[in-house]
């Protein structure tokens, strides 16, 4: 007669065999009856590059030094809906990813709502290994929220674009404020001991970049037309100017010069560049006429910034002393459509992400830091984010 041991032996066997595996492994036996199929991405003294890839629910791997993809690795929490993934940062310390989960589909709770029960519609931000980026838990904070920064303290600040209160001109703005989220872990993961603060930030907030020093943050206020500037050891707001000349601007994205003495602001409605000395509080400069709508800046050195246009696309490369557009080039959709952002390589070379639109694949473009003209591409996934570079 047989045992019901020996049977699940038999049924384990026979399993084996309809999977087609070589080999099996049974949990009684100490091994993982489920072992990872994630590819591990461990080769070292290689120039890693990783960029969420919004509409995939993917992070694209790249090896920089070759300009190529290693894969894209799924990410997310949902099995049904789009995840949105934006903005992986590293971690140093804890030696791991986040990412943040922006569920741009699930406004309203989406046809499968149930799949996240009563906080259907909120962020999240998910920590990734740092090997094959397999997910480590993750942490809700507010609907709708666009970019995370990551503090030296290894604290993450979320801010958040809420259009609709911003649509709002009759309550009072500090009903009207977006909320920061500051989430604290101790240990890097997820749990019980997490702490979740949130505190009144800005109307519609657009992306944040931390300082240098790790010291502060600078966040463009899209719905109050305003350039924040934040203390991230005692989250607060210490200073919030005008984002320009204009009456209307829609501040999009800020950048910090590499002396950390000047900051960079562009305004996508009046098409400018802004530009602020670092004091005390910002203190506004000039605006610098773009020849369409500007994305995210990147300073090349102290003088000149790089500036991604879109609709339609290009580069302009502005310089702050002459406060003139010194360099403007046309981009056709073939060479990069949509030019979102760059990223200058310690070796020197620049490339730029071109996110394309949300239902076709963005790419990886390198191009001559000079000219400005396209040397070679790189196809990621659809609605591509900025790039994060891991140098050896």
């Amino acid at each position: 007669m047989t045992s019901r041991s020996q049977l699940g032996e038999i049924l384990s066997i026979a399993g084996c065999g309809i999977l087609g595996l070589a080999s099996c492994t049974d949990a009684g036996d100490g091994g993982d009856p489920f072992p990872s199929q994630r590819p591990v991405f461990d080769t070292p003294g290689q120039t890693r590059g990783y960029i969420a890839n919004q509409y995939s629910d993917t992070v694209s791997v790249l090896d920089l030094d070759t300009f190529s993809e290693l894969g894209q690795v799924p990410v997310g929490r949902s099995g049904v809906d789009i995840d949105g993934p934006r903005h992986i940062s590293y971690d140093p310390i804890r030696e791991q990813f986040y990412v943040l989960l922006t569920y741009p589909l699930l406004d309203n709770g989406g046809p499968h709502s149930e799949d996240f029960g009563q906080n259907q519609t909120r962020s999240r931000i998910q920590a990734l290994a740092l090997d094959d980026l397999r997910d480590l838990g993750y942490v809700s904070v507010f609907p709708k929220a666009v970019d995370v920064a990551l503090g030296a303290d290894g604290r993450l600040f979320v801010v958040h674009d809420n259009d609709v209160l911003s649509l709002d001109t009759t309550s009072p703005i500090d009903v009207r404020r977006s909320p920061l989220a500051v989430v604290v872990t101790a240990t890097g993961a997820f749990d019980a001991n997490t702490q979740l603060m949130e505190l009144p930030l800005c109307v519609s907030a657009s992306l944040l970049t931390v300082s240098a020093d790790g010291q502060h943050a600078f966040v463009a206020c899209s719905g109050e037309d305003s350039l924040i500037v934040l203390d991230l050891p005692t989250a607060t707001v210490v200073a919030r100017v005008h984002s320009g000349e204009g009456s209307a601007n829609r501040p999009f994205a800020v950048a910090e010069s590499p002396n950390g003495g000047q900051l960079a602001l562009t305004n996508t409605v009046s098409r400018t560049l802004a530009i602020f000395d670092v004091g005390s509080e910002p203190q506004f400069v000039a605006a610098i006429s773009v020849p369409s709508q500007p994305m995210i800046p990147l300073w090349v050195n102290d003088d000149e910034v790089l500036v991604p246009l879109q609709s339609p696309g290009g580069i302009a490369r502005v310089s702050v002393s002459s406060r003139s557009v010194v360099q403007s080039i046309s981009l056709t959709d073939d060479e990069c459509f949509n030019p979102r952002s760059f990223h200058q390589l310690p070796d020197g070379r620049l490339l730029g992400v071109c996110e394309s639109t949300p239902y076709k694949a963005g790419t990886l473009v390198e191009f001559d830091p000079s000219a400005l003209t396209v040397l070679r591409t790189l196809t990621l996934g659809p609605y591509p984010d900025e790039l994060l570079v891991l140098a050896p």
